[in-house]
């Protein structure tokens, strides 16, 4: 387990992979041992994935509104992590367009959000 990448385990622990693991502890599903992995490390488990484009759109035109409702010392990364699932969340009381199965636009903080939906929803861009 230790030598797993930590994007294999997040996988895991967001798809609920079952596939039975055998541990000193006794038989868990993967993603459960994949989850204590993951905490064991100190990382931390995403409810929202952040595509680099996303962030270099937002660094280009939405720094305004970073400066603006950012909490203290919130970089931009995790200012999108946090905004972006809350316009996930709350995507059927705020504005939006559902352009196929997959993706979403949502509108949230003067922003339009571009999601994909999977396993985790994945913020693709920025507009």
């Amino acid at each position: 387990m230790t030598r797993i990448p930590v994007g294999y385990l997040q996988w895991a622990v967001n798809t609920t992979l079952d596939t039975p693991t055998d541990t000193p502890d006794g038989i868990f599903p993967f993603h459960a041992v994949a989850k204590a992995e993951m905490e064991r490390r100190g990382e931390r488990i995403k409810d929202i994935d952040i595509s680099a484009h996303a962030i270099d759109r937002m660094s280009l035109k939405h720094l305004k509104v970073w400066h603006d409702h950012r909490t203290r010392d919130e970089g931009l990364f995790t200012f999108m992590q946090r905004t972006g699932l809350e316009a996930w969340k709350n995507r059927w009381t705020l504005p939006h367009e559902k352009q196929d199965d997959d993706h979403w636009k949502v509108f949230h903080l003067e922003i339009e959000w571009v999601f994909e939906e999977l396993v985790i929803p994945v913020v693709k861009t920025v507009t």
